[in-house]
């Protein structure tokens, strides 16, 4: 028993914005913040992908009719793949700095910390995948009774009824074959309203509607080389919402992908399944022909990709050891 006791509990923590903090530290705010929300669509099994610039955002929340009025009307990015989350996915962006990713070697994201790049464009995170809504607010300031994460099925809650302007930011994403929440959604859908202060404990960075449209341009400029080392995702889209509606501004995609190409492209899986089932015992290499073709061009581009796995005693024995295939 403690009663009576000299001692008292006295231990070492670390809150979640300063966590947050140093993870968005170590991923730098670029292009690659992007290309990470493709990867994470990508070991999703995603074939779309699609980045949404809403710079107006919606018409001012009543604060009655919204969950977090500051954020429900402001301007936006919008993350959207036609993958749904599983319930391990669940568990596992909820816990920082383990995921799933890790005992998975097929996965190409850094074990779910780099989701949190996030954080680089706001501070309050919302997402709908199946029937579910996720919103995480590491700050504590804008989810009712203060706390850091909620979730709820909004098809069977009354959520939308009790705060529709929280939900009016979500409107007008036909495009993307979200429909509302009167069902299921198959797909994910990510809403970042940008930060507009400085306030923040994750980042003191402001985000504005300008910069990130400039951020955007320039991943778009590289978003062929970023789908040659995809497995799945087929189509990169960029939008900016405007009067409502989504006007296309860049578009890549694989020209006429068969099956063999998807064999091909998702070939590292099978590599990565025999490597953790210890029958991964030979090397083999292959090539393949993929072709891209961009949104107002009248030309392709053919590239020829020649792979392989490595399977000498050393390199498998490093595979093991880092969890990565040798490929």
């Amino acid at each position: 028993s403690a009663a009576g006791a000299t001692w008292h509990e006295f231990s070492q923590h670390e809150s979640l914005t300063t966590r947050l903090a140093n993870i968005v530290r170590d991923y730098p705010l670029g292009k690659s913040s992007l290309a990470e929300f493709v990867q994470n669509a990508d070991d999703a099994g995603a074939r779309r992908f699609a980045l949404v610039l809403d710079r107006q955002g919606t018409p001012a929340a009543a604060t009655a009719r919204a969950i977090a009025p500051e954020h429900a009307c402001q301007p936006s990015l919008f993350i959207y793949n036609d993958a749904v989350f599983s319930d391990s996915d669940f568990a596992s962006i909820a816990s920082l700095g383990l995921s799933g990713k890790r005992s998975d070697v097929s996965k190409v994201g850094r074990w779910g910390l780099g989701f949190n790049v996030v954080y680089h464009f706001a501070d309050l995170v919302s997402f709908v995948s199946r029937d579910q809504l996720i919103s995480f607010d590491p700050h504590g300031r804008n989810l009712p009774d203060g706390v850091l994460g909620l979730r709820s099925n909004f098809v069977e809650s009354d959520l939308q009824d009790r705060f529709p302007d929280q939900f009016a930011c979500f409107e007008g994403l036909e495009e993307l074959g979200f429909t509302g929440f009167s069902g299921p959604f198959d797909g994910t859908l990510f809403h970042l309203p940008l930060r507009g202060s400085s306030d923040s404990l994750i980042s003191p960075e402001p985000v504005s509607p300008g910069e990130l449209s400039a951020l955007l341009d320039e991943f778009a400029a590289s978003a062929e080389e970023v789908m040659l080392f995809l497995k799945h995702v087929e189509e990169i889209t960029i939008y900016e919402r405007e009067g409502g509606k989504l006007r296309l501004r860049h578009r890549c995609h694989v020209v006429s992908p068969s099956s063999a190409l998807r064999e091909h492209r998702a070939r590292p899986n099978a590599f990565a399944r025999q490597l953790g089932s210890g029958e991964l015992t030979e090397g083999t290499s292959y090539t393949y022909l993929v072709q891209f073709e961009r949104h107002g061009s009248s030309t392709t581009s053919s590239w020829a990709i020649h792979a392989g796995t490595d399977a000498s005693s050393a390199a498998l024995a490093l595979a093991k050891r880092v969890g990565q295939v040798p490929f």
